[in-house]
């Protein structure tokens, strides 16, 4: 049974009251509410040590946890830096259930604040953020680790400074490398499960860094064939004596005639293979690469496999932006971006329209922004400094789809 918007604004005010004491209970202003959600929370706890199955207490626990939203919201809203043992057992349930977004967004405040888990918990909170995180996307099926790649690089940069094994932290940067595999960021990969291996040289690691040096190889351009430069190439003359002259020459031999030049032939760029759709996850709609190219007007320059990188981080990206939306939207029982309610333009939802414009066009700034990659010369600087104008109006397009999604005001800054 969801609570009522009005018990969820207490909760959300009480959570959010500054402290007058220690993270006692009982030296707390909101004491009478810290307790009453101690008590939900061991109500909670005894209903869930009735379950056997882990994998029903992780659906109940997803039941449980709206209940707890407000309380979380407050806390983190009010800032106040107390130990808040309901706040470290939400978390722990958010990983359990999958919610790295809640998760992420918890052990931010409490890791800055210098939260420690409660009591019945044997390790750190960075350590259990690594290693359950880590966990969760080495047990995750190969397609779905893309989405979690940017909750990985979170949970990492957030425990750099955190004490845990060795082993921990090069079980998170084995699943940072798997993820950004499966993203095709192959250079970023092998770095990444490198200092796995660096850090344990049991990791499990060795084969799939040697797999992604040959992967790695296979793409690279090849070298330039030899004689491109400043010589010219010439059939081999027979000199006085009758010596073969050499093949490569920086002039021509005197009195010789060039050969004919042949055809040059330009080949344009191939059609762009079958691209497959991309899955958001369950609320949000299906990326279709083959539709952002059209309407965000990428060529076939761009490979598949880079626009599809591209896409993976501006969709992760743009799910975090939307995160505590898509929370608000999944507690009052909307399971689909569709599902809420909007005005229906060309037979889908104008929310879904701003989501893929907000993709697209994150997606297209990220590969103007590796322009450079392509042409390091002055003329490719010259080149990338023109781009900067579109650049900034691709990432506006998507931060204004963002907010328009989230009913918040667009912001519009002028400098004086």
């Amino acid at each position: 049974m969801r609570i009522s918007p009005a018990k969820a604004h207490y909760q959300k005010a009480c959570a959010a009251r500054p402290s007058e004491g220690g993270g006692e209970a009982s030296g707390r202003s909101d004491a009478n509410a810290y307790e009453l959600m101690l008590m939900k929370l061991a109500e909670d706890k005894r209903r869930l040590k009735d379950v056997q199955s882990m994998e029903r207490k992780a659906e109940v626990k997803a039941e449980l946890l709206p209940d707890y939203l407000p309380w979380i919201d407050g806390a983190i809203a009010g800032d106040s830096g107390r130990q808040d043992d309901v706040l470290m057992t939400v978390f722990v349930w958010a990983i359990d259930t999958a919610d790295l977004d809640l998760a992420l967004r918890i052990s931010d405040y409490a890791l800055r604040h210098g939260l420690i888990m409660p009591d019945q918990y044997k390790r750190g909170l960075a350590c259990v953020l690594a290693e359950e995180t880590a966990d969760l996307a080495l047990k995750a099926p190969v397609e779905t680790l893309p989405r979690l790649l940017l909750s990985l690089i979170r949970a990492n940069e957030l425990t750099t400074a955190g004490d845990m094994p060795d082993e921990v932290r090069a079980k998170l940067y084995k699943a940072i490398g798997y993820a950004q595999r499966a993203a095709a960021q192959l250079p970023e990969a092998r770095a990444s499960l490198a200092r796995a291996l660096e850090l344990d040289s049991r990791a499990g690691v060795k084969k799939d860094i040697e797999r992604l040096d040959t992967a790695i190889k296979k793409d690279s351009p090849p070298p330039a064939s030899a004689g491109v430069g400043c010589k010219r190439s010439f059939p081999a003359l027979a000199g006085p004596g009758g010596d073969r002259r050499s093949s490569h020459c920086t002039d021509p031999p005197p009195g010789h005639r060039p050969p004919r030049p042949t055809m040059l032939t330009i080949h344009a760029p191939t059609p762009t293979p079958s691209e497959t759709p991309i899955d958001t996850g369950a609320f949000w709609p299906t990326i279709e690469p083959a539709v952002v190219r059209e309407r965000q007007r990428i060529d076939n320059t761009i490979t598949p496999n880079r626009l599809r990188g591209a896409l993976i981080e501006a969709i992760a990206s743009t799910n975090a932006a939307l995160a505590a939306w898509r929370r608000r939207c999944m507690a009052d029982g909307v399971a689909t971006l569709a599902e809420v309610e909007a005005e229906q333009i060309d037979g889908k939802s104008i929310l879904e329209h701003r989501y893929q414009r907000a993709v697209g066009s994150l997606a297209k700034a990220l590969l103007l922004e590796r322009y450079r990659d392509f042409d390091a010369t002055g003329k490719g600087d010259r080149k990338a400094d023109s781009l900067e104008e579109p650049i900034d109006g691709c990432r506006r397009d998507h931060l204004n789809a963002v907010a328009d999604i989230a009913g918040r005001q667009r912001l519009t800054v002028e400098l004086i």
